[in-house]
């Protein structure tokens, strides 16, 4: 069972901590974090499932540090184990009342040390775990690895500011896919889906959002992305239809594209207007390939 976990504060108990864990739990990732600062830089990776908070300071700073990291791990997605030597049911019930999974008294007996703490860690990267897979399918096309729609319109409300400007927008629609489905099956469509979905994001820039719109449609969000940039996106797509067209059995992408340039334009006009002249450019590919046949 892999796992990535942060294990944090006096240096004997860390090391005790990661002994034992790493006797419980197969394929588990350990990171001692030696300062606050490291600590909070580790909690800010996107790959850790548990992390374990052993502290020996009882004071007002050390629990201000503590709220902050419960916090941050708390919107991370990342399960929080407190050891401290401090009793004080209140504590520990504001501690755990925050979202701490659990909370250790020290000194820790051997039982605690060895198998009861080590299962609270297996148990939580189980937990967190799922609970990533979860967030991650709410979020993703499942077929294609792409965003899907949800994702995809709580984006355009969080970049849609004027620091973002221009934002440019690709709507795409795979052309003769009706005909894959029909001469083929549904499965063979599926990989001339995946196969478009990969293209996509080799065309595409690490920052720009790509997302599956529906059926053989995608959208492409392109923040500061101007006119000129998005055409030789848009030619860097074709060109990936052209190289690949056996592959993709004789389909391509019928694009179309649109800029906000100012605050005064609406996102969802943008949307629209690439969506309009995507369908332009299909009644367009549609008109030559009857030209063909007659």
């Amino acid at each position: 069972m892999a796992g990535n976990i942060i294990i944090a504060g006096n240096l004997e108990n860390k090391n005790l901590i990661s002994e034992y864990a790493s006797k419980k739990i197969k394929g588990i990732n350990i990171s001692l974090a030696n300062s606050k600062d490291q600590i909070m830089d580790m909690i800010k990776r996107n790959d850790i499932h548990v992390c374990v908070i052993d502290t020996d300071t009882i004071n007002e700073e050390s629990y201000h540090f503590l709220e902050e990291a419960i916090r941050e791990a708390d919107s991370r997605n990342i399960l929080m184990i407190v050891c401290s030597k401090n009793s004080d049911e209140e504590y520990i019930s504001k501690i755990l009342t925050m979202g701490v999974y659990d909370y250790f008294i020290k000194p820790f007996n051997k039982i605690e040390l060895k198998t009861v703490l080590p299962l609270k860690i297996k148990n939580g990267i189980k937990l967190m775990k799922r609970q990533k897979h979860i967030n991650y399918l709410s979020y993703h096309d499942e077929l294609t690895d792409l965003y899907n729609r949800r994702f995809f319109d709580e984006e355009i409300k969080r970049l849609d500011t004027k620091r973002q400007l221009p934002i440019s927008v690709i709507f795409a629609d795979i052309n003769n896919f009706k005909n894959v489905n029909d001469l083929y099956g549904h499965e063979i469509g599926d990989e001339v889906l995946k196969q478009m979905a990969l293209m996509l994001k080799k065309a595409c820039r690490e920052e720009d959002i790509i997302a599956r719109w529906g059926g053989d449609e995608f959208i492409v969000l392109l923040p500061q992305t101007g006119e000129k940039q998005i055409k030789a996106i848009c030619k860097i797509i074709d060109d990936y239809c052209r190289l690949n067209c056996k592959k993709l059995l004789g389909t391509n992408l019928a694009l179309g594209y649109s800029t906000k340039e100012n605050s005064i334009q609406e996102i969802m006009e943008i949307i629209k207007n690439a969506e309009e002249w995507m369908y332009l450019h299909k009644i367009i590919e549609k008109s030559k390939s009857l030209a063909k046949i007659y």
